[in-house]
């Protein structure tokens, strides 16, 4: 039984092993023909280096070959996306087809995408707009200002406005829009498809994030007052994550199984979805901002000009480091060697946009 045992655990690390070997070679064949073809067809090269990203983590040679590719699209015309004075903020909608700029002009505009040209649409404001959030079905969203929150819909038409007693921090929906929570002080709202009914999630301290679950039956919230807080849709406290520091965020794992906190302590915490502490990660050099699950069961999280990548049993795996007022970004491993440096470009996931 033993050797059967040893015999069936060996053959899954071959397996995986040869997953992996399968990964690369993808890879690098990937990367070999966007090479072979970045003269006479760019843009196909340029989808091909994306594929290639995805397999293998990006090194000196294939960033080389993306500037080349980038070097040989002679079709790529650039649009001014104009205000009147500095813009804070860029942000594509979810179906890709929008982008929103927020300025310190007191407007977010929405620019979309129409026949190869820009048509502009103006959300005005009598103070400043800090942030926009999106339905992830791309049908409404929210623009955070002063102490309220404005929602729009369709094609950008205002059909509410949210107020809190303080400044509003942020905004974020359920998954098909039905539902909003705004975050001011030391309270988030909870408000209905109709707005006319509103439920207040409340904290001793100042309320940092929300989230809402995959499937849009709970909400977590981060708090000062070093907990995160569980709650359902109707607004009714679930669970209370006790922590010794401040929580910075709170997130669920893509099948709401799990939710991960960061703290300003240098630490990451996972629970499940009882609220049972599963583990808390190596210590970080920063405090950490703010966590997610990827898809592979990974964390990423941010820290002032960080973003660290952890694994599922809380170990740091590697390190971005964005340098201000430069066009680079360093890859450290865990003892801060420098693993790769590159010129960062960022892609829609369909590789269509810049």
């Amino acid at each position: 039984m033993v050797i059967a045992l040893f015999l069936a655990i060996f053959a899954l690390f071959q397996m995986n092993t040869a997953k992996e070997q399968l990964q690369v070679a993808k890879a690098r064949l990937y990367h070999a023909k966007a090479q072979e073809l970045q003269q006479t067809k760019p843009e196909l090269a340029l989808r091909l280096f994306e594929k290639a990203h995805k397999l293998e983590p990006i090194d000196e040679a294939i960033d080389n070959t993306l500037r080349k590719i980038f070097a040989e699209i002679k079709d790529y015309h650039p649009v001014s996306l104009a205000h009147d004075s500095e813009i804070n903020l860029v942000a594509f909608s979810p179906d890709d087809q929008r982008i929103v700029t927020i300025s310190n002009d007191n407007t977010a505009k929405v620019w979309a995408l129409k026949e190869n040209s820009f048509a502009a649409a103006h959300l005005a404001d009598k103070g400043s707009i800090n942030s926009i959030a999106n339905s992830p079905n791309g049908q409404r969203s929210a623009t955070v200002s002063d102490n309220t929150a404005k929602l729009w819909k369709d094609s950008w038409k205002l059909v509410a406005t949210l107020e809190h007693k303080g400044v509003v921090n942020s905004a974020v929906f359920s998954f098909y829009g039905q539902l909003i929570v705004t975050v001011s002080d030391n309270t988030a709202k909870l408000w209905n498809d109709s707005r006319k009914s509103v439920t207040r999630l409340v904290h001793e301290g100042v309320v940092n994030s929300a989230a809402f679950s995959p499937d849009g039956q709970r909400i977590v919230t981060a708090s000062d007052d070093k907990t995160a807080k569980v709650w359902d849709k109707e607004g009714n406290l679930l669970t209370t994550l006790s922590h010794n520091s401040y929580v910075n965020s709170a997130a669920f794992s893509s099948d709401g199984q799990r939710i991960v906190t960061a703290l300003e302590d240098k630490t990451i915490k996972v629970w499940d979805k009882d609220g049972q502490l599963k583990l808390t990660s190596d210590r970080h050099s920063l405090p950490i901002h703010s966590a997610a699950f990827l898809p592979n069961g990974r964390i990423v999280t941010t820290s002032f000009y960080t973003k660290s990548i952890w694994d599922d049993s809380g170990k740091l795996v590697a390190t971005l480091l964005f340098v201000p007022d430069s066009r680079t970004v360093k890859v450290l491993d865990k003892a801060g060697q420098l693993l790769a440096m590159f010129i960062p470009l960022r892609f829609r996931p369909m590789g269509n946009r810049l």
